[in-house]
């Protein structure tokens, strides 16, 4: 769930966490981004607890946060990117149950779509 949502948020927006977090909305937007792949993996059957998504919480929606994820990185620069195996799986595991994830599309799209 924390690389889903760092990738998927920092891909869509091009920022780090703290720069997206400290718009009107952005740390709304991550904190939803964030809910749609644990509801995604929690259908799945995997749980990891109400401590370690509290923390989880409170890293990706740090203001002042330079966490960017390598898929970022890796797309500015123009090279391949694990899109497929993180954002692609979570949205064929959505599809498979059934599951909103359109926000994490839109990350997926973002690098479909290119610089």
């Amino acid at each position: 769930m924390l690389i889903g949502t760092t990738a998927a948020s920092t891909v869509l927006f091009q920022k780090p966490l703290g720069k997206i977090s400290s718009t009107i909305y952005g740390k709304s937007l991550i904190k939803k981004i964030h809910e749609q792949c644990t509801n995604v993996v929690l259908k799945k059957g995997y749980d990891i607890g109400t401590e370690a998504k509290e923390y989880n919480l409170q890293l990706i929606t740090e203001k002042g946060s330079l966490l960017k994820a390598s898929m970022l990185r890796d797309f500015e620069a123009g090279k391949q990117t694990e899109c497929e195996h993180i954002l692609g799986y979570l949205i064929e595991l959505a599809k498979e149950k059934n599951v909103e994830c359109d926000l994490i599309k839109a990350a997926h799209t973002r690098i479909q779509v290119g610089l």
